[in-house]
């Protein structure tokens, strides 16, 4: 869920906003990010925008091919 919501959002989310969009705990989103960092920016804020490193990340994840 939370991968996904990153990837199929339009706008940038930060950790709070992803808990509150998906109703979860910000332990669960965090464990999440925790074993992300290498394919997407974690900040270590939880206000600051999660970003993917590569912008072609989403594609790969969505294109069912």
């Amino acid at each position: 869920m939370v991968l996904g919501s990153i990837v199929l959002t339009c706008d940038l989310l930060s950790s709070l906003a992803l808990e509150t969009l998906l109703n979860i705990g910000p332990s669960a989103v965090q464990q999440t990010l925790a074993h992300l960092h290498s394919i997407i920016i974690v900040p270590e804020s939880n206000i600051q925008t999660i970003q993917l490193l590569h912008p072609s990340f989403a594609d790969f994840l969505i294109d069912p091919k």
